[in-house]
């Protein structure tokens, strides 16, 4: 469909106003696209139509896109459409070939779904290694009546699930399943005993390869918290498009209107707006699964390593500009030291970002939530289960000691350490809330404000000023890349001794407006506004005798703090970063590289 431009746009507004009594135009840009005031239920709220012409429309077109999209996406056409969808990847999509030819061996247990032909009540099979196709469900825990596999009811499963237990998401995604001509479906509540710590660990830690080998994962995104299941009735000022007659240049067509949202005109996939994608356990999902099927309020969207479309127009590639990052297990391995390797330590640090403004309901979840996407970059970067601490790499240590926290990102809520123990205080784990990680490898990116982000280049790529010496962390469990116990790692850098002098010595810092921060890693209650951003938030007392500065990188430092143990041994835990001037000590900013007079060996935990 190409984009037609009307010349005479009084008709159209004219033919809108007498067709759909609830449009009200407020608006007419000459760019091509008019904008409307809809009133629905009380709610008055301004979209923006975009219009196509329709004629010598392809035979194609009249398939797959028809006069009125259906009601819900219970409907034959919908699934016509995904079937279209599904048919072009595997013919057309070379990122998804991999994966469209092999058959993959199913998770330890799936769903039973039966075949439409000779459907059966669902029931919870455990599997002997066989290969088949499956499809996963990615979906909110809370929502409605979440039915769990328990110690208790397992062997009761293997004959046949409650169907009058389980909510409508479960019952809708069965449906879908065995419409779409594939057997088995993986549940997490369901394929995993709930009540049953080594099979929840040694489950949840085959992430990886339960998304990764999926046929597709289903996607709830139900615009809220109610269970209405993944047939709920579109919205119909966004699913549907109008079909009015129109004249144009003294002829008479037919013109397709399509109602757009903002985000469908700034590149944004519609999806990633909902309530299933604020969720860190989702993220994991969402990265690994190769194709994904979004059922959303205003239809189904597809995504996958090739394409990505929307069921409102379902032969216009869409590309998203909030598109996630991708790992597969499929994706070829990269040699140590390539630069495609340094490449995929930069995704992590991207994915780790993203990750870490999601929503956590149990702190102890965050290493296990992104134990799939771990293995993954194992995989891929060739690196056996000693590379990997915490969430940090041994390879790209230093530049993932360097993370802090985006109050930019935060939107209001408040830092703080994760209880209980998580990870050691210099893992970005250690702390909820969203960070960042200001070096790479061409330059440096820093949060000046509550809403704003700012990236300056380097003549090369900054090198580190510390080494490091050791690094150690104990698993606890049987997930590898899961929840730690504990954890150290040995450093060796330039050190300042009294960040105190340096404070006294620029009593006017807290009102400076320049490049300077320094931050502790868990604000107080008192959230940075936009004038203070750059305010020194680190309590004096807290930068006493017994703290110190440890350089990583010439324009970056960790503040730690002293902690004596018995025997004299000196233990030191992160308590703040801070930035540094490479300027001399005459200037008026709180720490610069002369204040690094000596080096030592330190040893953080």
């Amino acid at each position: 469909m190409d984009d037609f431009r009307l010349t005479q746009e009084e008709d159209l507004l004219e033919c809108l106003e007498k067709k759909s009594s609830h449009v009200h135009v407020v608006h007419k840009p000459s760019s091509g696209d008019l904008e409307f005031c809809f009133n629905s239920e009380n709610v008055r709220r301004t979209v923006t139509l975009r219009y196509y012409f329709v004629s010598n429309t392809p035979n194609e077109i009249s398939h797959a896109f028809r006069p009125k999209l259906s009601e819900s996406a219970r409907s034959s056409h919908t699934l016509d459409t995904i079937h279209y969808w599904s048919q072009k990847c595997e013919k057309l999509h070379q990122d998804c070939a991999e994966q469209n030819h092999t058959t993959p061996e199913l998770p330890k247990r799936v769903i039973d779904v039966g075949i439409l032909s000779a459907p059966c009540s669902p029931f919870l099979y455990v599997s002997n290694g066989e290969k088949a196709k499956y499809v996963t469900l990615s979906h909110r825990w809370g929502l409605g009546n979440i039915c769990r596999t328990l110690k208790a009811t397992i062997e009761q499963y293997t004959t046949g699930l409650p169907t009058d237990e389980i909510s409508n998401v479960f019952r809708d995604a069965i449906e879908v399943t065995r419409r779409l001509g594939i057997k088995f479906l993986w549940i997490d509540s369901l394929c995993i005993i709930q009540d049953s710590v080594e099979d929840w660990e040694i489950e949840s830690s085959k992430m990886a390869e339960i998304y990764s080998n999926a046929s597709f994962t289903i996607a709830a995104a139900l615009a809220s918290n109610i269970d209405t299941g993944l047939f709920s009735p579109y919205d119909p000022l966004l699913a549907r498009p109008c079909r009015v007659d129109v004249k144009s240049s003294g002829e008479s067509t037919v013109e397709i209107i399509r109602i757009w949202r903002e985000t469908d005109l700034l590149g944004l996939n519609l999806a990633y707006l909902y309530l299933l994608y604020s969720r860190a356990w989702v993220f994991q999902e969402q990265t690994l699964s190769p194709k994904i099927l979004h059922f959303t309020p205003a239809g189904v969207l597809w995504e996958c390593l090739g394409a990505n479309y929307t069921e409102s127009e379902p032969l216009r590639q869409r590309e998203w500009k909030d598109a996630p990052l991708k790992l597969s297990l499929h994706s070829p391995r990269e040699p140590a030291g390539s630069s495609n390797q340094a490449v995929m330590f930069d995704k992590w640090l991207d994915l780790v970002e993203t990750y870490s403004g999601r929503e956590m309901k149990f702190d102890s979840d965050w290493l296990p939530a992104i134990s799939g996407i771990a293995k993954v970059m194992l995989k891929q970067l060739q690196c056996n289960y000693n590379e990997y601490f915490a969430g940090l790499w041994r390879q790209d240590m230093l530049r993932c000691l360097t993370w802090y926290p985006n109050t930019a990102r935060a939107r209001g809520k408040k830092h703080s350490r994760t209880h209980p123990y998580v990870a050691p205080s210099w893992a970005w784990a250690a702390l909820n809330g969203p960070i960042s990680f200001p070096i790479r490898r061409d330059g440096y990116r820093f949060s000046f404000s509550l809403t704003s982000e700012t990236h300056w280049p380097a003549s090369e790529d900054p090198k580190p000023s510390a080494v490091v010496l050791d690094v150690r962390s104990v698993v606890r469990g049987l997930d590898p890349t899961g929840r730690i116990s504990s954890g150290k790692i040995v450093l060796f850098g330039p050190v300042c001794d009294n960040p105190v002098y340096c404070l006294r010595r620029n009593p006017g810092l807290q009102t400076r407006s320049d490049l300077v921060w320094v931050r502790r890693d868990d604000p107080d209650d008192k959230i940075l506004g936009e004038t203070d951003t750059f305010a020194l938030d680190i309590p004096q007392e807290m930068l006493a005798v017994n703290s110190i500065l440890l350089r990583l990188y010439p324009e970056f430092a960790l503040i730690l703090e002293r902690n004596m143990c018995p025997g004299g041994n000196v233990l030191h835990s992160r308590i703040g970063w801070c930035t540094i001037d490479r300027g001399t000590a005459g200037t008026s900013t709180f720490v610069t590289s002369d204040d690094f007079t000596r080096q030592e060996v330190v040893v953080i935990v």
